[in-house]
């Protein structure tokens, strides 16, 4: 018997640049910068990442909160160290091929911390067909859900799959051509080492600011 899927909830929580690989496939070069709406800190801005999934299938059942599903589609997206990401959406269409239900596509968003995973599911229809899905990038603090920090590595996996596995059709589900999700980030500034007191010292002389230190030549 099928369960529905909430379109958003908690860890997995929770349902809701850079270059780009998909798991057991070539690094792809797809992917376009912008500008984006989230929540990130007064004064710093985010940009907009558009993964473009054409052409992508589902067929696979969702892993939990740390660990993709057996045979799920992942993608890769390296945003930069320590990335932050605050909002994710997206726009496009996806055919469910019988008994699959359109409910069922679901997209995980992970980082370097498991409980700041969420599950973004692209539509509530419990049947099959074509669903058109336009999703405004959702703050996630917004929803009560931690952003999403990517660590050192920098990178965000995204996890293309079903709720439930239909035994009966091979894949359960395909994006059409420009199909796309999109995520709001930003990567938080590095700030300067601070200089310790000898260090400051042997700035000033070489440049000979000490007094009594700076040594000249006299003609």
């Amino acid at each position: 018997m099928k369960m529905r899927t909430i379109l958003i909830a908690a860890a997995i929580t929770a349902v809701l640049a850079p270059t780009l690989s998909i798991a057991k496939s070539q690094t792809l070069g797809r992917g376009v910068h912008g500008n984006a709406r989230a929540g990130a800190p007064d004064g710093v801005a985010t940009s907009n990442f558009i993964v473009d999934l054409s052409g992508i299938s589902t067929d696979a059942l969702c892993g939990d909160a740390a660990t993709p599903g057996a045979g799920s589609t992942v993608v890769s997206v390296n945003l930069g160290k320590n990335a932050v990401v605050t909002g994710v959406g997206g726009v496009g269409s996806y055919e469910s091929f019988s008994p699959s239900w359109r409910s069922e596509v679901s997209a995980i968003f992970r980082g370097n911390d498991p409980l700041q995973s969420i599950q973004l599911a692209f539509s509530n229809d419990d049947s099959s067909g074509v669903a058109n899905y336009n999703i405004p990038i959702i703050d996630l603090t917004g929803q009560a859900l931690s952003n999403i920090n990517t660590g050192n590595a920098g990178v965000l996996n995204i996890e293309l799959c079903e709720t439930f596995a239909d035994a009966d059709v091979s894949p359960d589900a395909t994006f059409a051509a420009g199909a796309n999700l999109q995520i709001a980030y930003y990567v938080p500034a590095v700030p300067a080492p601070a200089m310790s007191t000898w260090s400051m010292l042997a700035l000033l002389l070489g440049f000979g600011l000490v007094g009594g230190l700076a040594v000249r030549r006299f003609s």
